[in-house]
């Protein structure tokens, strides 16, 4: 895949921009696997996060976790609907 040719619209905000142009330049560099100390310190945290999130070992929800979730929505529901009964 060729990723210095797809089409990713800027950001609006100059600072967003350069924010994202900061993490794909740090993303190509790792995937490059070239040495870190050409990064400035900021390129060098967002590359040793890829490199985390890479190495993290991919587990599987639990056979019930859309049970659990929906559980902890409903405990939720029930805690705003007490809390506007009470005039808040």
């Amino acid at each position: 895949m060729n990723y210095e040719n797809d089409h990713i619209p800027r950001f609006d905000d100059a600072h967003l921009e350069a924010e994202w142009q900061l993490q794909e330049n740090a993303m190509r560099r790792e995937r490059l696997h070239l040495d870190l100390a050409g990064d400035d310190s900021r390129s060098q945290r967002y590359r040793l996060l890829l490199r985390a999130l890479e190495a993290a070992p991919v587990d599987t929800p639990p056979a019930d976790f859309a049970k659990q979730v929906s559980a902890l929505q409903l405990n939720h529901g029930d805690r705003r609907r007490r809390w506007r009964s009470k005039g808040y």
